[in-house]
């Protein structure tokens, strides 16, 4: 399943790349789909990464519930398993209905669901999947690289980063400020907000289509975060053990200093 300190993806890495364009384009990891995933993996502290993937579960058996009380059929099919779509009627729901949605896991069986329609999906573009293939290209991409991604990554990051920034305060983002304005951090000094940084992996920087339509996507939404409070985010690239891959970062953060 996974070594001691990271999850471990269980099929061929070929498969899983291959399935990363389709697995946007369906919009399978909208919080709409799979919750605020980074707020939830802070909700809690983890002593291992199988703590995690259980509040992940226990989380979404929680949503089923929490649906399955709705007394407004309507509400309760637009809070469903189905696949986001910009057209979705959530747009009608009340925020704290919404939250059913955005603020909890899912269950196994609910990623079971999106793996089927990863596959059918794979299928029609004529790549050859298993259900199983399938259904650990979903689990990986939802609890093993959140997991990798925040509890590792991240964290490692922001640790190389205070020790060369002492003066710095990294302040977490919540996930809907996340997903909004794809910034991960906020940098202040003495309170005032520096700028903005965004903590990504060495494959962030790959020139493959899904990769530069992400980079597109995350672009749009920094110049949204630049026009709304004034300060920029910069990608800073780095290891699982937080090494920094992209130094001349550092240039940029002496500039707005």
């Amino acid at each position: 399943m996974s070594d001691e300190g990271q999850f471990v993806l269980q099929i061929d890495p070929k498969i899983f790349r291959k399935t990363n364009g389709i697995w946007n384009k369906l919009s399978l990891n909208h919080p709409w789909s799979v919750g605020y995933v980074t707020s939830l993996i802070e909700a809690e502290t983890f002593l291992k990464k199988e703590d995690w993937e259980e509040y992940y579960y226990k989380s979404g058996e929680e949503r089923k519930v929490k649906r399955a009380n709705l007394k407004d059929q309507k509400i309760r099919m637009a809070l469903g398993n189905h696949l986001y779509i910009k057209e979705n009627p959530k747009a009608k729901i009340d925020y704290e209905i919404k939250n059913i949605n955005l603020q909890h896991g899912r269950t196994e069986n609910d990623l079971l669901i999106k793996s089927i329609a990863l596959r059918e999906a794979c299928l029609r573009n004529k790549m050859k999947i298993t259900l199983e293939e399938a259904y650990q290209c979903v689990r990986h991409r939802v609890i093993g690289e959140t997991w990798n991604g925040i509890i590792v990554r991240e964290r490692n990051t922001i640790k190389t980063l205070t020790e060369k920034y002492p003066n710095f305060t990294f302040v977490k983002t919540e996930g809907d400020f996340d997903y909004e304005y794809a910034v991960d951090y906020e940098v202040k000094k003495d309170d005032k907000l520096l700028f903005g940084v965004q903590i990504k992996p060495k494959s962030y920087t790959y020139n493959l289509p899904y990769v530069q339509a992400a980079r597109r996507m995350n672009m749009a939404k920094n110049l949204k975060y630049l026009e709304q409070f004034g300060v920029k985010c910069f990608d800073v690239i780095s290891s699982d053990s937080g090494d920094i891959a992209n130094p001349v970062v550092f240039e940029k953060f002496q500039d707005h200093i």
